[in-house]
């Protein structure tokens, strides 16, 4: 058995992220042995100080240039810290010539062919990377003593066929139709792309513009899979990683990269499993955090997943929180200057507004899609960050793209060699979000992980120019399969003190519409918040499959600006509905006329025989608003604060109007009206106008009547009431939009 040449391992195989550093002047101490020159070395780069180690390292070979230990180490500290970028070679070639000495050196030690296969690797040389690295392991009882390198070894391995998995996957062959497009350089006037010019030679490109759909349907339906290579790899792939892990259960790289394949497989199981494993061997980390909530997310734990995230970003560093926290990417211009101007705590009062109006259901305890976020930025990190090279996943183009757009509907994949007759080969990526929309082109070249927006197709601008324009893409809950529309009907009323409105919402929430299972029923809920989504008041109820849905809501609320969610969710059907709006409520005062809202009712009868308010009535609200020509439409409303004359009575005209919605004019057909009608006006065939003396309790002067319409075409209708006090000879309108279907 060949002895192994390892001074330096474990420092070499856990500091996969090498931070250079001046570090202090070296003393001098000509008297310092090799094998003393390597252990210091070795200390320093255990502290992160790849100067210092290096620099002791090359005092030691040039003492003793045939100690295979300090050639070894040397070799080793150059190739782990040389930089990735393809054109700097120069370290990476010193290295690989000190590595190949110590090999020698060595007698052929496994664990320095497993240092030149990884430099090997890291020189994009994949073929005898590979090679190198599977003859290394071919020593089982050498290698099997350093189990971290093991690791390292088996996890390169992985990586260098997930290098060729990426250039294969979602691989498509177009055949001639593509050149319908034409090729790249055939254009020489160019084309337009949104607002951005193509430059000339770029046609291909152009018609992403100019013929979107044709563009796109070239391949959703002529393109073919070019090969089915990528589902082979798979397995193996997998394989090698868990191998790596069996060896050194810390391999973060190993484990992160096996979360993200089973993340692409929907393995979502085996990413928590995983996720979990992680997080309890290094619980202070914060990624194995992070990830487990996108796991637990993936599989609709959505209280675990908060947990997991709110675990994760408590961990991690300030700078790289904020990638998680700063909203700017979702935003439009406008909005975005908005919340750049702001300070550290507006902008966190900003963001609470943001998901608090974001959330798709109210009625799910989590916030889905403030979660949705943090899962949008992990999945980013997960899947596009490289981590060796120090490349945050959420900073790259294809991370900004899916954060703000979320996951593409279809991704396509062209090899630019064969497509354009490219000099060097490489990958067009798509990302397309809709048939009719513009896709995202992204490219690769072959054999390098990199990943940019094609310049040639002018995507970085387009992704701009879309940001600018368009909302952050419409977020669905993953909670809910199937929305239903929730008819309803909301109004205002005087309340039962001088500053509060009494606010009615009448809803439809027929448990049949949800789509019950057995035992299962359906939650409703009225929530009201205030401008800062803040201070909510929230009114829920409990439907059975039995019960009729038609719900009455009412609350009090103090004049402010306010908005309204009215919600309905059957959990185990997965249907739910939501109708929100804003809704002002500015009071009633006492000493000026004033006016409730006007309710639409199926029927209007009095409880009481001297009725004083809308509780002392049966008001079978309407809650669809929707009438035939025939029915009788009953209404509703509520007089406040009329002038009285000399014997305490008020006095008011009342004129109602039907007006055709969409040929704007007036109904001549609104005949009978209920109620002790007085003076009906000699306008009759445009309006009903009445004038009335009642005497007001409570400052409150109920109404109500109904109408019909049956001459009216089908169409929207708006119903209007205007009410003049004549003594003080103040008006106030009321209305409300009806649709009338044909009998």
């Amino acid at each position: 058995m060949n002895r192994t040449y390892a001074p330096i391992l474990a420092a070499a195989a856990l500091a996969l992220a090498v931070f250079a550093g001046p570090g202090p002047a070296l003393a001098q101490a000509p008297d310092q042995s090799t094998a003393s020159l390597v252990a210091e070395a070795t200390d320093w780069w255990e502290q992160g100080d790849t100067t210092v180690a290096v620099a002791l390292l090359r005092r030691a070979v040039d003492q003793e240039p045939n100690d295979p230990e300090a050639v070894f180490a040397l070799g080793t500290v150059l190739a782990r810290s040389a930089p990735t970028t393809e054109t700097d070679f120069a370290q990476r070639s010193e290295a690989e010539e000190l590595l190949e000495r110590a090999y020698r050196l060595t007698d052929g030690d496994p664990h320095v062919l497993i240092e030149l296969g990884m430099l090997k690797r890291k020189q994009n040389v994949r073929v005898d990377a590979r090679r190198i690295l599977e003859e290394a392991l071919s020593d089982d009882e050498t290698v099997g003593t350093d189990p971290v390198r093991t690791a390292d070894a088996y996890y390169e391995l992985a990586r260098i066929l997930e290098e060729d998995l990426f250039d294969f996957e979602n691989l498509m062959f177009l055949g001639p139709s593509f050149r319908q497009f034409g090729d790249a350089g055939a254009d020489p006037q160019g084309g337009t792309a949104g607002s951005t010019f193509c430059p000339a030679g770029v046609t291909f490109f152009c018609y992403n513009y100019t013929r979107t759909r044709d563009f796109n349907l070239l391949f959703e339906e002529v393109a073919t899979p070019a090969t089915d290579r990528a589902e082979s790899l798979y397995p193996v792939i997998e394989d090698y990683y868990r191998t790596a892990l069996s060896h050194y259960p810390r391999h973060e790289m190993a484990a992160r990269h096996l979360m993200a394949l089973y993340l692409r497989q929907g393995r979502s199981s085996e990413f928590a499993a995983l996720a979990e494993e992680m997080v309890q061997l290094d619980p202070g980390q914060p990624f194995p955090w992070l990830f487990q909530g996108l796991a637990y997310y993936e599989q609709e734990r959505w209280a675990e997943a908060g947990e997991a995230f709110d675990q994760g970003l408590l961990r991690i560093a300030p700078d790289e929180r904020a990638a998680y926290q700063d909203v700017s990417v979702l935003l439009q211009r406008a909005q975005r200057t908005v919340y750049t101007g702001l300070d550290d705590g507006e902008k966190k009062d900003y963001e609470d507004v943001l998901w608090a109006r974001s959330d798709p259901l109210y009625l799910i305890p989590e916030n889905e899609r403030q979660l949705d976020h943090v899962a949008r930025v992990t999945y980013a990190e997960l899947n596009f960050g490289n981590p060796e090279r120090g490349q945050r996943g959420y900073e790259s183009d294809r991370g900004l793209v899916y954060i703000r757009w979320g996951p593409p509907r279809k991704v396509w994949k062209i090899d630019t060699a064969t497509r354009l007759s490219q000099a060097f080969g490489g990958r067009w990526i798509l990302w397309n979000y809709r048939i009719d929309a513009p896709s995202f082109i992204f490219y690769s070249q072959a054999g390098y992980e990199t990943v940019r927006f094609e310049q040639a197709a002018n995507t970085a601008e387009y992704s701009r120019e879309l940001a600018e324009t368009e909302s952050a893409s419409v977020f669905r809950s993953r909670a809910v399969t199937t929305w239903i529309d929730l008819p309803h009907q909301i109004a205002r009323l005087k309340g039962s003190g001088p500053d509060l409105t009494r606010i009615l919402a009448f809803a439809d929430l027929d448990p049949s519409r949800f789509l019950l299972f057995d035992g299962d029923s359906v939650s409703a809920a009225l929530f009201l918040f205030t401008p800062q989504m803040r201070d909510t008041v929230e009114l829920r109820q409990t439907l059975q499959s039995n019960a009729s849905g038609q719900l009455a809501f009412t609350i009090e609320a103090y004049p402010a600006d306010y908005t309204f969610a009215l919600e309905g969710l059957a959990t185990e059907s997965r249907v739910a509905g939501t109708e929100r709006g804003d809704l002002e409520v500015l009071g009633y005062p006492e000493d000026r006329l004033a006016v409730s809202d006007l309710i639409v009712a199926d029927g209007v009868v009095p409880r009481t025989p001297d009725p004083v308010r809308w509780s002392d009535f049966s008001i079978a609200a309407s809650r669809d608003l929707t009438y035939s020509q025939d029915d009788e439409i009953h209404l509703y409303f509520e007089i406040y604060g009329l002038t009285p004359d000399d014997q305490g009575l008020g006095q008011y005209r009342l004129e109602l109007t039907v007006e055709d919605v969409t040929e704007q004019g007036l109904v001549s057909s609104v005949v009978r009206s209920l109620g002790d009608l007085v003076g009906i006006g000699d306008d009759e065939e445009t309006r009903i106008r009445f004038d009335r003396t009642r005497e007001p309790r409570d400052g409150i002067v109920p109404e109500y009547l109904s109408i019909s319409l049956p001459e009216v075409g089908a169409g929207s209708y708006d119903i209007r009431v205007q009410i003049d006090d004549r003594v003080a000879g103040t008006t106030q309108t009321l209305s409300r939009s009806v649709e009338i279907l044909d009998r």
